[in-house]
């Protein structure tokens, strides 16, 4: 009698290990598929909106001579209006269009963001043989991602400003890390 009441007692054990092994291994693997989820879509998101950021700051903006209108302690007169850094040949930069734009980065740089239309943060500079320019909030560690939980999306542009060569870097980041592991 007591080798039958010990069996089903090693049974119900077995059985009872097994389903939870089970429950934790389909709990691992539904966190594991939704960090992958989410990473590939957090990435493409950055890709998709630093193209969007780079296509509007080479762009004119709206109306075509918003700086002239912007006063940059007062942000209510940022309404209404979008930001492009070009004038009416691609490529060209306008330098007024430039600087109000880091006055007004560097004045209220959370205002900007809407106006870009970025969730995550951004950084631009503009470089040239004797001068850069930068715009936004620099990501740490700069450039390179990855470290500390940062993630950078970058692309670089040719662009001449002010009768001058240069180039302009856009980066889209994060102080989230996209990556398993």
């Amino acid at each position: 009698m007591k080798l039958q009441f010990l069996s089903f007692d090693v049974i119900f054990a077995v059985v009872t290990f097994a389903f939870a092994v089970s429950m934790l291994a389909f709990v691992w693997y539904t966190i594991n598929s939704q960090l992958a989820i989410s990473s590939g879509t957090g990435v493409q998101n950055m890709q998709v909106e630093l193209q969007a950021v780079s296509d509007k700051l080479l762009g004119t903006g709206y109306p075509n001579n918003w700086y002239a209108a912007v006063t940059i302690s007062n942000t209510i007169t940022w309404s209404n209006m979008s930001i492009g850094l070009g004038g009416q040949t691609p490529g060209l930069l306008s330098l007024g269009k430039v600087m109000t734009f880091e006055s007004m980065a560097n004045g209220n740089y959370l205002a900007t963001k809407p106006m870009l239309g970025v969730e995550y943060d951004y950084y631009v500079t503009i470089q040239g043989t004797n001068f850069i320019i930068p715009i936004g909030r620099k990501p740490s560690p700069f450039p390179s991602g990855g470290l500390n939980g940062v993630t950078v999306q970058s692309t670089t542009k040719a662009v001449t400003i002010n009768g001058q060569s240069a180039s302009m870097q856009i980066y889209i980041w994060t102080n989230s890390s996209f990556g398993v592991g």
